[in-house]
Order: C-alpha cells, then sequence, then structure tokens
C-alpha cells in the first residue's frame, strides 16, 4: 500500500473559484451527513463559503497525493467583537483576539486518514502567526471523530449550548487550545 501525501495550501477567494464545484459539493456532503443530517444545496455551500471569505477567514485546501483533487477544506478567522457569532463564543473562552476554525470538510474517500487533522494543524499554524491567544472551534457534541481529533490535539471542551440552524436546535460543543 502506498502512503497518501496530502498537501494542504492556503487558498485566496479567486483560488477557491477556481474550483467553486469541487469544495462546494464537498461541504455540502459533509453536512448533509450524520451527525449533522442538515439539507445543503452545492449553491447554498458555495454562498457560506464566500461569506465567511468576505469577513476575512483564511481558506486551506487539502490537495491530493497527485495534486490534482480537492479533498478537503478549512476555513478560519481571527475573532472579533464584530463576528457574527462572537458573543456565542465569548463565555467558551473564544474571545477577540481567539483564532475561530469556522468549518472543516473532508471528501468520504478520504476520511479517516488524517487530513483533518493537517487542516487543523494549518490553522493553528496560522493563529500563531496571527499572534491569537488561543484557537479553537464549535461542533457537534456527537460528531465523535472531530471531539477526539480535538481532545488529542490538545483542545479542551470548555462548554456546550444550543443553535438554531434552519427550524432545528441542536447543541454545539465548544473546544479551545491556549497557545
Amino acid at each position: 500500500m502506498s502512503t497518501n501525501t496530502i498537501s494542504i495550501v492556503p487558498a485566496s477567494a479567486e483560488d477557491a473559484a477556481s474550483v467553486r464545484p469541487i469544495i462546494s459539493e464537498i461541504y455540502a456532503r459533509a453536512f448533509r451527513l450524520p451527525p449533522w443530517n442538515e439539507e445543503w444545496t452545492d449553491g447554498e455551500a458555495w454562498a457560506a463559503i464566500e461569506e465567511k471569505m468576505d469577513l476575512g477567514a483564511d481558506l486551506f485546501l487539502a490537495i491530493d497525493e497527485d495534486g490534482e483533487r480537492v479533498v478537503g477544506l478549512a476555513l478560519g478567522i481571527m475573532l472579533t467583537e464584530s463576528y457574527p457569532d462572537a458573543a456565542d463564543l465569548a463565555p467558551f473562552g473564544l474571545v477577540p483576539g481567539a483564532y475561530y476554525c469556522i468549518d472543516m470538510a473532508v471528501c468520504e474517500t478520504h476520511q479517516r486518514r488524517g487530513i483533518g487533522a493537517q487542516l487543523l494543524q494549518a490553522r493553528e499554524a496560522r493563529a500563531r502567526e496571527l499572534g491569537a491567544s488561543a484557537v479553537g472551534m464549535r461542533t457537534r457534541p456527537d460528531n465523535t471523530a472531530c471531539v477526539v481529533c480535538y481532545k488529542h490535539r490538545g483542545y479542551t471542551h470548555t462548554g456546550t449550548y444550543q443553535v438554531v440552524t434552519g427550524h432545528v436546535e441542536s447543541p454545539r460543543a465548544v473546544h479551545v487550545k491556549q497557545l
């Protein structure tokens, strides 16, 4: 069996636009599957990615070993008071000056290969580069693979709160690592 080498690269808005169909599909599929089970179209996924990048979010792409296919993506941003979720995140240690890992998605065919951990490492490096005080994210508490990955990388569960997505209320667990 050959060793899979994945490259994690920062991407500009232009880069994102050039692979729009691919990253939109990866993002939408990730949130349509358990534990999320949300209704996403590729168009809605692209709008969400674009909205976050318009707010100043960094985009990282995971490129397969051949350098020909995007197999994952991650978004992150240095939190400010004006970020839409800042007030919800602050009680859990994600305050302005911390780096917030907004979203991450990996193709089903490439999951359980450490790509999520590599995308997380890229966002941690970006957080340090920006001088962030902490780095963190939120996920569903029943997203076991992510929760285990975060714990393994030194993140602490700092609390859980309810969010409304569409017409559905669901919990979000916040995980934070001080830098």
